[in-house]
């Protein structure tokens, strides 16, 4: 508001000292003390002054353009001093117009509320659109969270293989695409892949065994664009689910446990 005063008493001066007329010069001195001691001070209404007709659209459309863009919040606290000059710029364009002799100092006033008029609209659409960024990546980050938050630590996973094989059945393979969504979504960062045996046959066929059905789910994964870092371990028969004497063929054992985190 001491901005707004300091323009309108610049404006009184003027009025005063260079175009000698007292009334308007007193009139707009008010203004100025009056926005001075912070008091609200509106925009002149148009259809308070003696204008030039052909002139009134163009005024009265400027004059509900401004309030409007006044209306918003902060406008005048975060763009004191370019509202100060589009106030003053429009009182002085329409004080002008109606003396209407005086083209040099109706086109610099009019100028002086058009040029701040579009800054002040210019930067509120900025700081709109800032807003409304900061409040949908506010709103994604929240949404991250929530996935987050709901995000088991780690998952495990555990398929079986038939006698033999290291290729999994249709009934085992549903169990991993039940869970690729849950990878995708919460974006684990790796997953181990163990590879078990029965303890029928030797222990080094058995190493190679588990090796493989290790590398056939991890296969797998990456057919369906898994792009985790996986990690494969083949153990034989050394780590049994159930534990069993020696060449005994167990389903329970004969398996791949899948570890992502």
């Amino acid at each position: 508001f001491f901005l707004l005063g300091k323009e309108y008493k610049n404006f009184a001066n003027f009025e005063l000292y260079k175009m000698h007329d007292e009334i308007d010069a007193n009139y707009f001195s008010k203004k100025a003390l009056l926005a001075i001691k912070g008091k609200k001070i509106f925009l002149e209404n148009p259809d308070n002054w003696d204008l030039p007709s052909e002139i009134l659209p163009e005024v009265t459309l400027k004059y509900k353009e401004a309030n409007e863009l006044l209306k918003k919040d902060d406008i005048i606290n975060n763009y004191a001093k370019l509202t100060a000059k589009m106030i003053s710029g429009y009182d002085c364009w329409l004080e002008q117009l109606e003396e209407n002799w005086q083209t040099d100092d109706i086109a610099r006033c009019k100028a002086k509320f058009y040029t701040n008029f579009d800054k002040i609209s210019e930067l509120s659409k900025e700081k709109t659109n800032k807003k409304t960024i900061k409040n949908e990546t506010n709103s994604n980050q929240q949404n991250n969270k929530k996935v987050d938050t709901n995000k088991p630590e780690n998952l495990n996973l555990t398929v079986f293989f038939n006698y033999d094989s290291f290729t999994l059945t249709q009934k085992e393979i549903a169990k991993i695409d039940q869970v690729l969504q849950i990878i995708y979504n919460n974006e684990y960062k790796s997953i181990t892949i163990n590879g078990h045996t029965d303890t029928k046959g030797t222990d080094s066929y058995n190493l190679i065994l588990s090796k493989k059905r290790a590398k056939y789910v991890e296969s797998y994964l990456r057919s369906k664009d898994v792009k985790n870092s996986i990690i494969t371990n083949g153990y034989g028969e050394k780590s049994t689910f159930l534990n069993t004497g020696d060449g005994i063929v167990e389903k329970k054992n004969r398996r791949a446990e899948i570890i992502i985190k």
